[in-house]
């Protein structure tokens, strides 16, 4: 079944908000149909900056994709029929952030005419899961990625559901909210932060003109406030994370309120 953007919700905002990210993405990495990316396999989301600076209107610099571990080998045989390269790119610094919080296996980066795809699996082991019959769920995993972010404007995510239709959706309380703002905070008890990770992370964004509400709180409320109201929000687009273990499968589900 092909993956349809139509957006069925009975709030028009959230089909506003998630048609801006899917063609605010789609243009940047030059395809013809972001719902091919969706339908290379189950497991994947587009998460973080992308869908960040989508719904801040600023620049896109690269799109990271969450996936499991066979749903990202399928994805990289898609990148690749449609002309994305798979490079090494040895940079230190990068490498640093991802090996601080050991939680994410390092990424695997794609480029077709300077637009950068990064694909990032969560680590396998003991740190992310929950053990069943002795095992670790990875899809555990995948959803605690999502969620466990360190800075609140990247807990949002696109996400095909059950009836393949694209979804805008965020882990984080307020994280469209603040993405909207253009504001943020850090969170130091996720387990995607890390000191230095988050301190160049955090950094990247204040110049870019975010502003970081563990700094200035004094203008947390009121920009907030003046931002629902101009775009009409009373409350998040959804509720924050509530995801639930069904008894029949391991598969976690997000709840919609």
């Amino acid at each position: 079944m092909k993956t349809k953007i139509i957006f069925s919700t009975k709030k028009t905002m959230n089909y506003e908000l998630t048609k801006i990210c899917t063609d605010k993405i789609t243009e940047y990495l030059e395809i013809d149909n972001i719902s091919e990316i969706f339908d290379a396999a189950d497991y994947i989301a587009i998460f973080g900056g992308a869908v960040r600076d989508s719904l801040a209107n600023k620049e896109i610099h690269d799109v990271d994709i969450m996936c499991l571990p066979d749903a990202s080998l399928k994805l990289s045989k898609y990148l690749r029929k449609i002309g994305f390269k798979k490079v090494d790119l040895y940079d230190l610094h990068q490498l640093a952030m991802y090996k601080e919080i050991h939680v994410i296996s390092e990424p695997w980066t794609f480029i077709r005419g300077g637009k950068i795809i990064q694909i990032i699996k969560p680590a396998t082991g003991q740190s992310l899961g929950t053990l069943i019959d002795g095992y670790y769920s990875l899809i555990d995993g995948y959803y605690s990625l999502l969620s466990d972010v360190d800075i609140s404007a990247c807990g949002v995510f696109l996400e095909k559901d059950r009836d393949s239709i694209i979804k805008l959706k965020e882990s984080h309380e307020n994280a469209i909210t603040h993405c909207r703002s253009a504001v943020f905070e850090t969170l130091p008890n996720n387990r995607m932060y890390g000191e230095y990770r988050t301190d160049m992370r955090q950094h990247k964004l204040q110049v870019r003109n975010w502003i970081n509400l563990n700094i200035k709180e004094d203008i947390k409320d009121v920009k907030i406030e003046r931002r629902m109201k101009l775009h009409g929000l009373q409350k998040p687009e959804y509720n924050y994370k509530s995801y639930r273990r069904s008894k029949q499968t391991t598969k976690m589900i997000l709840d919609p309120w």
